[in-house]
């Protein structure tokens, strides 16, 4: 996908190219509806070496805010469970934050005289002036810091893109790099919904800004290079961002640049840690899986029955309402096995916790017979799927059933709610392949059976997590064929 990405870029180059130079069989020339205008961007060997190396520079940036936003995100998770401080951190972080935004540029901001020479100018550029902040200035002139603390984040992002060089020091850029990315960090561990995309362009921005102005070359070709280059960075996402950011700027053109400015950030970046949304999931703990099996399933050879979690809690068809609701209250499983005997335990199917609820508050069950104990006294008629889903997705949860200890003895039919074919593996097929299945099919529970069909255990998301490869050691495939003649 890389390459095809690189290749149509480098295509779209050079089509882009051959039309401004009249030397195409197009009758009309390529348009672009522009959403951020940047004028005429001049090529030197300076610019590109400076656009390349720029994820490098910031490398160190990426790791600061990556690991940062742990700090934050772990003690929310501490705190908020203990004392339950969650708004109060919230409120404390913001007023800091609103303080720094205001009285920052009260006290170092410098005013400069509002531009009037707008030659060269592009549309864009001409109305961002419209956004200039007057904060402790005299007539006529603006507040930078104020300016870029006091706008909103997109209102400083087309600010940063659009204003016209020379019109912004890089000492202010540099100085609401600084203050807006500790900030950044400080609040993307808060326990609040926020995202990470414009803050990061916006930071970005004002760095590549700042570089600009340094040089003396189109500051703005370098805002969008840095903002591309932190966005990359911190999230790691190459070619969908790459597309973001040219539909954004409606620069074709720069479309090689950006993709090598992602490139560069995501395979430096990649080698010190992991990107932010990746450190959020680890902090979570949330049990997410790679896409590519550990290395340990084949260099231990390593099989089902080494990952599976051999003690699983089995259904009857027909069981009493006191062992169905003894199993749901000792046991947090979403998915039971149902077999013929639990001595056997050959599988029939598989019913999910959230039927179960729904045949307990429905009370979908009978007295047993007079002449077969095991057995309902009266067939029920099956409920509908309707009134299965009917209370989706706020299934009824246990504390909610109120079954009194007289009908604790009643028999229940789950037949008719079994889901007869479900997925399962041999106990003695390969973790590669066990992994695979249950990743590619999108599974909760993929059910482990020896020769005979009978359950031997259950695998479900925690146990294809990395820290369990490993432990059960390498596999012999001499044991292997002599458990199978043992079986036999």
């Amino acid at each position: 996908m890389m390459r095809t990405s690189f290749a149509a870029a480098v295509v779209t180059v050079v089509v882009y190219y051959l039309v401004f130079q009249g030397r195409t069989m197009f009758d009309e020339p390529l348009t672009a509806s522009d959403i951020f205008v940047f004028g005429e961007f001049q090529d030197s060997v300076q610019r590109q070496v400076v656009v390349t190396t720029s994820p490098l520079s910031t490398r160190p940036l990426f790791y600061v805010f990556d690991q940062d936003t742990k700090l934050p995100r772990q003690s929310t998770f501490r705190y908020t469970l203990e004392f339950n401080l969650g708004f109060d951190q919230i409120m404390v972080i913001s007023s800091i934050m609103t303080t720094v935004a205001f009285f920052l540029p009260l006290a170092v901001g410098e005013c400069r005289p509002v531009p009037t020479d707008l030659e060269g100018w592009s549309p864009s550029g001409v109305a961002s002036i419209k956004r200039l902040v007057t904060l402790n200035c005299h007539h006529g002139e603006y507040n930078e810091l104020g300016t870029l603390f006091l706008n909103e984040q997109d209102g400083t992002i087309k600010l940063l893109f659009h204003f016209g060089d020379g019109t912004l020091r890089s000492s202010s850029a540099v100085l609401f790099f600084g203050v807006f990315i500790t900030l950044q960090c400080v609040a993307s561990g808060v326990w609040v919904s926020n995202g990470q995309f414009i803050p990061a362009i916006l930071s970005g921005a004002a760095m590549g800004r700042s570089i600009g102005e340094l040089l003396g070359r189109n500051s703005r070709a370098y805002a969008l290079v840095g903002g591309a280059g932190i966005l990359g960075g911190i999230t790691r996402m190459a070619l969908s961002v790459t597309v973001m950011m040219v539909e954004a700027s409606g620069w074709v053109l720069f479309v090689i640049p950006l993709m090598l400015v992602f490139i560069v950030a995501r395979s430096v970046g990649n080698r010190f840690n992991e990107g932010i949304y990746d450190t959020q999931i680890s902090i979570k703990k949330m049990p997410f899986l790679e896409q590519e099996p550990p290395e340990e399933t084949r260099t231990q050879n390593m099989r089902a029955n080494q990952l599976m979690s051999k003690e699983v809690v089995c259904l009857r068809p027909i069981e009493t309402v006191e062992a169905i609701m003894t199993i749901l209250r000792d046991y947090d499983h979403n998915c039971f096995p149902v077999v013929e005997d639990r001595d056997q335990r050959v599988l029939l199917g598989v019913v999910h916790r959230k039927n179960l609820a729904v045949l307990l508050m429905e009370r979908h069950f009978t007295e047993p017979s007079a002449q077969d104990p095991t057995r309902p006294n009266d067939i029920l008629p099956e409920l509908s799927w309707s009134v299965l889903e009917r209370s989706y997705p706020h299934y009824p949860m246990l504390q909610d059933i109120k079954i009194g200890g007289e009908h604790w003895h009643c028999l229940m039919d789950i037949a008719p709610y079994v889901q007869i074919g479900p997925h399962c593996i041999n106990e003695h097929a390969s973790a590669h392949r066990a992994y695979i299945m249950f990743r590619t099919l999108g599974l909760r529970h993929l059910v482990v059976v020896n020769h005979y069909n009978e359950v031997m255990g259950m695998i479900t998301r925690e146990n294809l997590l990395p820290e369990h490869f490993g432990a059960g050691g390498a596999y012999s495939r001499t044991q292997d064929v002599h458990d199978k003649l043992s079986a036999a």
